[in-house]
């Protein structure tokens, strides 16, 4: 039993660890501050990101959580399935991944049916990936 949790750890670390390696460092822009160099100007921070681009991410970051969990998942139910000799050990291993499998299918099922409906109820940026401008009053720059 206690192998088995070892296993599992050890798996799901390493799952996690290419994760962490594949962070790039971004310095801070220079030139942020409403601030001259005579001292002028209110010393306010330049907003650099709008809404549309704050939930445009949200909703990507979303969807591949919802991918990184089901492999998991998948991973997890497929040691379930091949290290038991239990049928209904087994079976729960199955269900695991059929589960797994269907949240995956709803996550970009989702998607898929916002993005045919409408391309903007996906990008949330002001402009559909073919380039058109959306006309919903939360996204539009002004």
């Amino acid at each position: 039993m206690n192998k088995k949790i070892i296993l599992s750890v050890v798996i799901l670390l390493s799952l996690f660890a290419t994760f962490a390696v594949a962070a790039d460092y971004v310095t801070l822009e220079p030139g942020l501050w409403k601030v001259a160099l005579d001292g002028s100007g209110d010393g306010t921070k330049i907003s650099t990101t709008s809404l549309g681009d704050f939930l445009s991410k949200v909703f990507n970051l979303g969807i591949a959580i919802a991918v990184a969990l089901s492999v998991v998942m998948i991973t997890v139910g497929g040691i379930q399935y091949m290290t038991t000799d239990s049928w209904n050990k087994k079976e729960e291993g199955k269900e695991r991944i059929r589960n797994a499998l269907y949240g995956l299918g709803l996550a970009l099922i989702s998607w898929l049916i916002l993005y045919t409906i409408n391309p903007c109820l996906v990008t949330f940026t002001g402009t559909a990936p073919d380039g058109t401008k959306c006309s919903n009053a939360l996204i539009t720059n002004k």
